[in-house]
């Protein structure tokens, strides 16, 4: 049976994905440039899963109703911070309404849906991801330029999104609005 990667994520509006965009290109220019269409400013609800083309159906119905039950919200980004010397990302500011989204998806991901506990993140460390799968090298030399560059930004969250990658990019298959 044929599987397709999905993830769900908050994609933020045109304006702070453009600025966010422009920063990544213009202090991690040249790291992994042959992934840059792979590359899309997002926050990260439930990290890629494989599962069959049904899984769409059967998910929509609970991706929608939490979608309309949930409320817009701000997500202030400010700075930036990185994991194990490999990720650079943009610093999400603490925001309790998408702590809350991100355990609702979590939770019916598991009751609704079946997933087994460890096909959904265990903890959340919400982020704007600016370049991954950097080598120790090159992360020195560009962490030592950007850890001190300020990055500020604003965005009303006011829905999520279904991803599917399509074999070459992302592309995002139903947005949920909130409300």
């Amino acid at each position: 049976m044929l599987k397709n990667k999905y993830f769900i994520a908050i994609l933020p509006d045109a304006a702070i994905s453009g600025q966010i965009t422009l920063f990544r290109k213009t202090f991690l220019a040249g790291l992994n440039a042959k992934d840059e269409h792979k590359k899309f400013p997002h926050i990260t609800l439930q990290h890629t899963f494989s599962r069959a083309e049904e899984i769409e159906k059967e998910i929509d119905p609970y991706l929608f109703e939490l979608g309309k039950k949930s409320r817009p919200f701000p997500i202030s980004l400010s700075g930036t911070g990185h994991f194990d010397n490999r990720i650079i990302y943009i610093k999400v500011m603490d925001q309790p309404f998408l702590n809350n989204l991100y355990t609702e998806v979590k939770k019916l991901l598991i009751e609704k849906l079946n997933f087994a506990s460890n096909e959904v993140a265990s903890s959340f460390t919400p982020h704007v991801t600016l370049e991954k799968k950097i080598t120790r090298q090159d992360f020195q030399k560009y962490w030592d330029e950007i850890m001190n560059i300020p990055f500020e930004g604003i965005f009303v969250a006011d829905s999520f999104s279904l991803m599917r990658h399509t074999g070459v990019k992302w592309e995002e298959i139903r947005r949920y609005e909130f409300g």
